[in-house]
């Protein structure tokens, strides 16, 4: 009988079975109108237009610290990740994220005292409407820490991204040369030098994540400030700026800001660079979508 007719003439208030498999099992001579429940993808398609095409597709997922609010009459649920985990998704579909890398550490000081740069902040990545890889079943989260005194931060990977730890300052010396900050996410601030070629120069930034680092100056004497996610860093050891994002809670929190003179260490969960000798912020990974 033709599933027209099964459909008219069914009266009952329980369900139809529909045929289930994976993508491979695919019909291998698919015509319009056929239905299936796609095993691999974890929803049920059409066949239609020449193409397999989703009917219904509900994302959800489990896994870090989950929480819920609204925002402009949008139910938001957030899974936060302040170490690594694992995220597992129940369907596919698109979300925003946030991830945010480890915060790179303050230079060590040098001879007489003179002192090295300021952290790097880790790399800043953020997704809108994105899936960025990420595949039914259990992923691995990746949540990158912040650089000890003189050692970049470690990155944040999730699906197909990864977030650069930030670059740690230079050392600084005297009475010889300073030493560059590394490159990172964004790249540390280059250490006080005194004999030629003098001070640090700053540390390179990573496309797309966060700014290059400040080279040190001379008469007078300052360590670089570490690169920011949104910008370069200013003159007198002043870091980069942050990023602002409301995704965790729909209030505004700054990410992955350059270490400086005024400030101290990086701060949890911030991927914050660090003043010189200390250390970096942990970094932090965000998953939000509508329910």
């Amino acid at each position: 009988m033709a599933l027209s007719k099964i459909l008219q003439n069914n009266t009952s208030t329980g369900y139809i079975n529909l045929p289930a498999g994976t993508t491979a099992q695919r019909p291998s001579s698919p015509v319009a109108g056929m239905v299936r429940v796609n095993t691999t993808l974890g929803f049920t398609e059409e066949y239609r237009s020449g193409a397999w095409k989703e009917i219904s597709n509900t994302f959800s997922a489990t896994g870090g610290t989950e929480s819920t609010y609204t925002s402009g009459s949008i139910n938001y649920k957030v899974h936060t990740f302040l170490s690594s985990s694992t995220i597992t998704l129940n369907g596919l579909g698109a979300f925003d994220s946030l991830i945010i890398a480890g915060g790179g550490g303050g230079g060590a000081n040098g001879g007489s005292g003179w002192q090295g740069g300021h952290g790097g902040a880790g790399g800043y990545l953020a997704f809108s409407n994105s899936s960025i890889g990420l595949s039914l079943g259990a992923n691995t989260v990746t949540v990158g820490a912040g650089g000890a005194a003189a050692t970049n931060g470690t990155n944040s990977i999730i699906g197909n991204q990864t977030a650069i730890g930030g670059g740690h300052g230079g050392q600084g010396d005297y009475p010889g040369a300073g030493k560059p900050g590394n490159a990172g996410g964004s790249g540390g601030g280059g250490g006080q030098g005194y004999n030629s070629p003098g001070p640090g120069a700053g540390g390179a930034g990573t496309s797309g994540q966060g700014f290059a680092g400040a080279s040190a100056t001379s008469a007078p004497y300052v360590p670089g400030g570490g690169g920011g996610s949104s910008g370069t860093p200013s003159t007198g050891g002043a870091g980069g700026a942050g990023t602002s994002n409301s995704i965790r809670a729909g209030s505004a929190v700054t990410y992955a800001a350059g270490g400086g003179a005024s400030t101290g260490a990086g701060g949890a969960n911030t991927g914050n660079g660090a003043k010189h000798l200390l250390a970096g912020g942990s970094g932090i990974i965000i998953i939000r979508y509508a329910i």
